[in-house]
């Protein structure tokens, strides 16, 4: 089983991050943050995680030393980075990225399709509608699903594409 590596593209406080850590098939969980704020609180978050889930394993060592908690493990796979996804010129090594991307700037998205178009993420989870992604992202997209919600956003776009030969990726403005 080949894990996946999550890039979080504007992790704000890194909900997300937790959340797909605790999967087993997750090897990292990495989120970026231009804010520098949202990037401490999320270490913060990272921190508290830590504790308690240290704490957890301590108590349960003290009273069962034949489990060890398969916990432990799921906060080490979570990463934190204060940074620009703008300057990023390739997505990888990450096999997914997601992003509530709903305020990004029109520059933002197509930074983010110019690195995507630049690498071999399998999956770009996005909350834009599918022609905004296609407006922007100047890559070769299958939509996997979209899940209407009752939020006030449109909606979580889950989009996959075929690895594709370098040679025929397109690298212009999408027609």
């Amino acid at each position: 089983m080949d894990l996946l590596d999550l890039l979080d593209a504007g992790a704000g406080l890194g909900k997300p991050n937790f959340h797909v850590a605790a999967d087993p098939g997750v090897a990292l969980s990495f989120g970026l943050e231009v804010e520098q704020l949202r990037w401490q609180l999320s270490l913060y978050n990272l921190t508290q995680i830590q504790k308690q889930t240290n704490a957890l394993v301590a108590a349960e060592k003290r009273d069962d030393t034949t489990n060890a908690n398969p916990n432990a493990t799921k906060v080490s796979r979570v990463f934190f980075a204060h940074g620009d996804i703008t300057n990023c010129t390739s997505l990888i090594p990450f096999t997914h990225v997601y992003s509530f991307d709903v305020g990004f700037p029109p520059i933002v998205m197509e930074a983010v399709a110019c690195a995507f178009n630049n690498s071999r993420v399998q999956f770009l989870v996005s909350f834009q509608t599918p022609t905004r992604v296609r407006e922007h992202a100047c890559i070769v997209l299958h939509c996997v699903n979209m899940l209407n919600m009752c939020t006030p956003v449109h909606g979580v776009l889950w989009i996959s594409r075929t690895i594709v030969d370098q040679s025929t990726h397109s690298h212009g403005r999408f027609p």
